[in-house]
């Protein structure tokens, strides 16, 4: 039987991925719940599978009214190719509930900006 799967022009997708390590919502990063004196970290890693177009980081930003209380560390593992980015979370926020956004500014001709969106819970 024929595979059908590589019939899928791969020009049409970006060669980029973003895994927040959620198998559902990959492209979102869950804080879930945690105390209002803890701090918690997520990691999104970036992935590029086309060297050849390379994917260069160049900035993030938190988009949140309580953009204080988020502290964004960026690590370069392959120029180009991989990226880590931690984003930390301060309980101290104040909120029962909390969203915002990452926003990834690169160099790529197809993902020149990318929205990651976050959420969590701080018991009160």
């Amino acid at each position: 039987s024929r595979d059908w799967s590589s019939d899928v022009c791969s020009s049409d997708l970006p060669n980029v991925t973003f895994d927040s390590g959620q198998a559902n919502f990959q492209e979102n990063l869950n804080f879930e719940q945690f105390g209002p004196d803890e701090q918690v970290t997520r990691t999104l890693r970036i992935l590029n599978s086309a060297p050849d177009e390379p994917y260069l980081l160049e900035g993030v930003e938190v988009q949140s009214k309580q953009s204080e209380f988020f502290t964004v560390e960026t690590t370069e593992v392959t120029p180009g190719v991989e990226y880590q980015v931690k984003l930390t979370a301060d309980g101290a926020i104040g909120l029962p509930f909390f969203r915002g956004n990452l926003m990834l500014k690169a160099k790529h001709p197809d993902l020149p900006g990318k929205l990651i969106p976050f959420h969590g819970w701080v018991r009160q």
